[in-house]
């Protein structure tokens, strides 16, 4: 077994992190299917993987000298083609938009061998990413999302962690599974996204829309909704879930400011709610007011390419809860 297999799996032990108290918890939230989750015995065996001179044989792991691929490799624009400071224009003159974007541009190479020499757990290879993986998905790739998050989003508490999805809607549909139960409510934006009805809806579940303007949902409309909420007339508990999309929202395009999600998220602490933040064009939120509230789901891929994405953000203890559902 490679020694992928040894990088720690504890983000908080990360010494930036010590000084941050823990997130509040939320456990009380966790649906019944959640909390009757346990680890995969068979995958928990990975973490004796990287004792030397173990040899696995568990799990049906095959060697990779088996792999049929003995490198793959990709040419690529360079990280500077589009420029990042004012005034953002061509170096040259250009006939068109994406003439400037993609045409004449110097190309990159990138190539992943099947084995780096004397690698170390975070080298990058074939050997490594085709094999059988946690959960938590090929090693070193946490560890880099978990510095560019640390970085970027800055989450005002310590045991956060980051996990792997195969796009917005697989996460949020394992966040569905999470959180909710068969006839809850769920609160939306009075216009929401389509996909995002088809995790819930099966379970029986009633949408609640929160009034929108130019900016997005409306933190009054919604402390209303909250307020008044009668469960004895209405059969069903308060809401504890709410789904928005806060930058480039689907399908108004309205993008909230930081005064408005900070009062968004005011409102979810009064009610003790959860809340859902799928950002799917913006890369730069600052969660620094947060304490383990926000499930954010962050990804790129209208800047890659259609099918990447980009991990969820949540508390570690609520993390484990969804790693268990591929492990």
């Amino acid at each position: 077994m490679d020694s992928a297999h040894a990088i720690p799996t504890d983000p908080t032990q990360s010494s930036s992190r010590s000084s941050l108290p823990n997130a509040i918890d939320l456990s009380h939230h966790l649906s019944d299917l959640a909390k009757h989750r346990v680890i995969s015995s068979l995958k928990d065996l990975y973490q004796y993987a990287a004792v030397p001179g173990m040899i696995p044989m568990a799990g049906g792991i095959p060697s990779p000298q088996y792999f049929p691929f003995e490198s793959l490799s990709a040419e690529i624009l360079p990280v500077d083609h589009v420029p990042l400071d004012n005034p953002r224009v061509p170096k040259k003159q250009s006939t068109s938009l994406m003439e400037w974007l993609f045409g004449g541009k110097k190309l990159e190479t990138i190539s992943v061998p099947k084995y780096v020499k004397d690698a170390k757990p975070t080298d990058l290879q074939l050997a490594t990413s085709l094999q059988y993986q946690a959960a938590t998905g090929p090693p070193a790739l946490p560890l880099f999302l978990r510095k560019y998050v640390e970085t970027v989003y800055k989450p005002a508490y310590g045991d956060w962690d980051v996990l792997l999805n195969v796009g917005n809607t697989d996460g949020w549909a394992k966040i569905v599974g999470l959180l909710m139960e068969k006839g809850d409510a769920v609160l939306v934006e009075e216009w929401t996204y389509p996909g995002a009805e088809n995790a819930f809806l099966p379970l029986g579940c009633e949408m609640v829309a929160i009034k929108m303007d130019g900016e997005g949902v409306l933190p009054s409309h919604m402390d209303k909704v909250l307020g008044e909420w009668d469960e004895e007339k209405r059969g069903k508990k308060r809401p504890h879930v709410f789904y928005t999309i806060p930058t480039g929202q689907n399908p108004t395009g309205a993008t909230m400011l930081e005064k408005r999600k900070k009062e968004i998220y005011e409102v979810c602490r009064k009610y003790g709610q959860p809340n859902l933040f799928p950002e799917k064009h913006s890369l730069t939120i600052r969660c620094n007011h947060l304490r383990g509230r926000t499930i954010l789901l962050p990804f790129r891929r209208q800047m890659d390419s259609p099918e990447t994405s980009v991990p969820t953000i949540r508390p570690r203890k609520e993390a484990g809860r969804v790693g268990k559902v591929g492990r």
